[in-house]
């Protein structure tokens, strides 16, 4: 079906009369994945389609495949990747996704690792609460990753994170089979996977509890708590249970008890023995409870632009200025045109910060009334907005699957 030469038949070709195929970013593992340009959207997007070496695992990638194109349709969450549109090309199927393009946490720790100077631990404010709370909508609705590593976790240009590659992700319910393949290999990259995946039972939420504790402690340290040439030795490493305390690169202290002891709770060769959720993992984690409070909100709301509180993420943060009162002198415009802004600082103030359309146009037409640009061009702007939020809310455009 797809071969290694899949990278050169693609590269240069349109895909689906829509997708102008640029260039190969990978052919590893289980697909073949392309950066291609969306004439539809005029941006560049990820293309991905599975990479079939032996025609007698047809069957078994192509499943795992559409397992993805399930998941990516199903678990709709502002730190998971979203799929944009899925099709067939020359009797392939493939998916193409939004093309995430500020690198992935891997980058960073290869950097730190040049630079012999672990990340700090204030930098896991920046894409830990996210991740977790993209596994915990996952796990909510059940579904295990199975396959958390730092490649995994990228940043767009704006420092936002999402959790990709959802290959061997599996659903409880309805797919409630162990991490073997057909031919007894096992689904996930082992450095990462807990030992009830090197061991090929059933997957729980606790795999991947155990992957993200896994992928925190390389960030604090530029090493793998359990390494070994071989999946064997790794296992071995793990059952030896012997990891070394982390301590801080950049003053030489020891990071904390408290910290350490999430981690390692998390690393539990047993499952019963680490914590109950993700939640409780990086509650254990932080230990701050005001940190909790904003770490919960994550988790209970799908807004993908939070403002955290006082502090957090320490020193990374500026606080959004009252919009009448501490940029624009309030005299200067009308009551109505004050009220709608005053709605708008609210939903800031209270964590809702996405606008509906309504309160868009709305607040354009205020604009107008208040002469501050030009009412000509009032019409063409609100008409480009409904036009945005028509292709957000389409975003998903499931073809011939």
């Amino acid at each position: 079906m797809l071969d290694d030469d899949l990278k050169i038949t693609w590269a240069g070709k349109k895909v689906a009369d829509r997708f102008d195929v640029i260039k190969p970013m990978s052919t590893g593992g289980m697909g073949a994945i392309f950066l291609a340009f969306d004439n539809n959207l005029n941006k560049n997007v990820i293309l991905k389609t599975p990479l079939i070496k032996d025609s007698s695992n047809k069957k078994e990638i192509t499943d795992r495949f559409f397992r993805e194109v399930y998941c990516l349709t199903t678990l709709e969450h502002p730190f998971i990747v979203p799929i944009i549109y899925t099709g067939i090309h020359e009797e392939h199927p493939f998916i193409t996704c939004r093309f995430i393009n500020g690198g992935n946490l891997r980058d960073l720790i290869n950097h730190s690792i040049i630079k012999h100077i672990p990340l700090p631990f204030e930098s896991l404010y920046d894409w830990v609460p996210k991740v977790a709370a993209a596994l915990s909508f996952m796990h909510a609705n059940d579904w295990v990753h199975r396959d958390i590593k730092p490649d995994n976790i990228l940043f767009d240009t704006n420092r936002n994170t999402y959790l990709t590659d959802f290959g061997i992700s599996k659903h409880l319910s309805f797919d409630p089979t162990n991490c073997l393949t057909s031919s007894n290999s096992v689904l996930g990259s082992p450095m990462y996977m807990a030992p009830e995946q090197h061991l090929g039972h059933t997957p729980t939420p606790k795999c991947d509890q155990y992957s993200l504790a896994v992928v925190i402690y390389e960030a604090l340290s530029n090493k793998l708590p359990f390494n070994g040439r071989t999946q064997s030795a790794i296992l071995l490493e793990i059952i030896r249970q012997c990891p070394i305390r982390l301590k801080s690169q950049h003053t030489n202290a020891p990071i904390s008890d408290k910290v350490n002891h999430a981690i390692m709770k998390a690393l539990q060769f047993d499952p019963d023995l680490r914590h109950d959720s993700i939640e409780v993992f990086l509650k254990a984690l932080f230990n701050d409870s005001e940190f909790w409070i904003y770490l919960t909100y994550y988790h209970k709301n799908t807004y993908s632009a939070l403002p955290p509180p006082n502090g957090y993420p320490p020193k990374t943060q500026t606080e959004v200025p009252m919009f009448y009162t501490d940029i624009m002198p309030s005299e200067n415009f009308s009551p109505s045109f004050q009220n709608e802004l005053q709605k708008i600082y609210d939903c800031i103030s209270t964590k809702q910060i996405f606008l509906n359309p309504e309160q868009l146009i709305n607040l354009l037409n205020l604009m107008v009334a208040n002469d501050i640009f030009n009412k000509n061009k009032c019409h063409e702007i609100i008409e480009a907005i409904e036009f945005i939020f028509l292709l957000d809310s389409n975003k998903t455009d499931v073809g011939i699957l």
